[in-house]
C-alpha cells in the first residue's frame, strides 16, 4: 500500500509503538478526506489489498 508506506515514512520518528499513536495520526488524516478521496484511495488499491482491507473491516 503506497499510501500507508508514505504515511509511515512521514511519521516513523514520531511513533512510540502503541496503538494510540496510530489512531491519532489516522484520525487527523481522515478528517481532511472527502468521500471522493476515500473512494479514489480504495479504487487505486490492487485487488488483493482491497479484498484484505474489506475482509479485515468485516472481521
Amino acid at each position: 500500500m503506497e499510501f500507508v508506506d508514505r504515511l509511515y515514512e512521514l511519521y516513523k520518528d514520531k511513533l512510540t509503538g502503541d496503538e494510540e499513536d496510530a489512531f491519532i495520526i489516522i484520525e487527523g488524516i481522515m478528517e481532511s478526506f472527502t468521500a471522493r478521496d476515500v473512494n479514489q484511495l480504495f479504487h487505486d488499491l490492487p485487488e488483493p489489498e482491497r479484498f484484505d482491507m474489506l475482509a479485515l473491516y468485516l472481521i
